[in-house]
């Protein structure tokens, strides 16, 4: 059986952290994207090895940045 995984586009992420919050075996941690961390805004970090593919963060996301694939 093959599993689908979350992908995340930051295009119009609004770094609210409803999916870190869905999630529930808490693989989503929030980080800073860019060279050296410059942006101002936090963005999710999807950890593949822990995932269950759930897709309760792509359900809740209120932007639709996350799809399961």
């Amino acid at each position: 059986m093959i599993r689908k995984r979350p992908v995340f586009s930051d295009r119009n992420c609004e770094s609210c952290r409803i999916c870190m919050q869905a999630c529930p075996v808490s693989c989503i941690s929030m980080s800073r994207l860019g060279k050296h961390g410059k942006y101002k805004n936090v963005f999710p970090k999807i950890d593949p090895e822990n995932c269950i593919g759930c897709g309760q963060c792509a359900a809740a996301c209120p932007m639709k940045c996350i799809v399961m694939e």
